[in-house]
């Protein structure tokens, strides 16, 4: 059953607030971390992402819902099984499940005001229904939102309820299911991920004074991704002590960038196919758009025909 908690403990969101942006939002990273989960018209199992930005989030909760498919299937015959059921199932078991990694104790769901809340009206941000179609169809405008994002109003607006059980989780995500899918479905569980974590739990297992979100490129930090993927919010691959064939060493993973390729050794495949998607991304929002595709593969000298 939901406790929703007072004003006082709803504090500690704005230590969040902060934890991830910093001292200034940038209206534009924000704008690009707004939205909901949506899946593809084209790819029913998968997740899209409409700017550069929240892969961070996005690309941990899609390898879940992967993972559990697969589980579920034994291959890849539910490529062609996924509907809206299957969709909204798979998206709330990988939640709860990245959810259930941060804390086994309390769970607190991050939740817009519900004056605010229905100004995002979940049925124009998704599309019209077919009823002729157990999906729905992914709107023409979805990547131009309804709503501006407003980031001091989202912050002004949020709410919690609190959570004893896994089970109450799932109950209200399956009975609210259109607030994941909506403008800031992806931020509220973001959010609700750092308050069930707990605020100084993230703080001390990131071990960083700079924001998790970037405050130049908007991209999300190494610390998010394991938070997503491990329950932990480590800044390195590993950030502890590992068995390394016997002998007990702290382990922290570096890398260095050396323009001289004289000095190291030949570019790998993986090496050249990031040096030219960094070519056509010059923001460095690691992103590019669809209408640059055909060009970064001829770029790679990989065969493919023009849509």
């Amino acid at each position: 059953m939901a406790e929703t908690l007072p004003s006082a403990v709803e504090q500690e969101l704005l230590g969040i607030k902060n934890l991830l942006w910093g001292k200034e939002i940038k209206t534009d990273i924000f704008k690009r971390w707004s939205q909901g989960f949506y899946f593809s018209g084209s790819e029913k199992s998968a997740l899209e992402q409409s700017e550069g930005g929240p892969c961070a989030i996005i690309a941990p909760v899609q390898a879940f819902i992967i993972k559990n498919l697969l589980l579920e299937y034994k291959d890849f015959s539910f490529r062609e099984k996924v509907n809206l059921e299957v969709q909204n199932r798979s998206l709330i078991n990988a939640l709860t499940e990245i959810l259930g990694q941060c804390t086994g104790q309390k769970y607190y769901v991050v939740y817009l005001d519900s004056t605010f809340s229905d100004s995002i009206s979940a049925s124009e941000i998704n599309g019209d229904k077919n009823e002729n179609s157990t999906l729905v169809a992914a709107p023409k405008n979805l990547y131009s939102p309804l709503v501006a994002a407003d980031p001091l109003r989202f912050h002004e607006e949020l709410r919690v309820h609190c959570f004893h059980c896994m089970d109450d989780v799932l109950k209200y995500y399956f009975e609210n299911i259109e607030k994941l899918k909506t403008q800031y479905g992806v931020l509220l569980f973001l959010y609700s991920v750092i308050a069930s974590k707990g605020l100084e739990q993230v703080k001390s297992e990131s071990d960083t004074q700079d924001p998790l979100i970037d405050e130049t490129y908007g991209y999300g930090s190494q610390s998010l991704i394991n938070l997503m993927i491990t329950g932990r919010a480590t800044t390195y691959v590993w950030d502890h002590y590992q068995d390394v064939g016997g002998l007990s060493k702290q382990l922290r993973l570096y890398s260095i960038q050396v323009d001289e390729r004289k000095l190291v050794s030949p570019e790998t495949k993986s090496e050249q196919a990031r040096r030219v998607f960094k070519s056509f991304d010059p923001d460095g929002n690691n992103f590019i758009g669809s209408d640059k595709l055909q060009d970064v593969l001829r770029a790679l000298d990989l065969v493919s025909e023009p849509e």
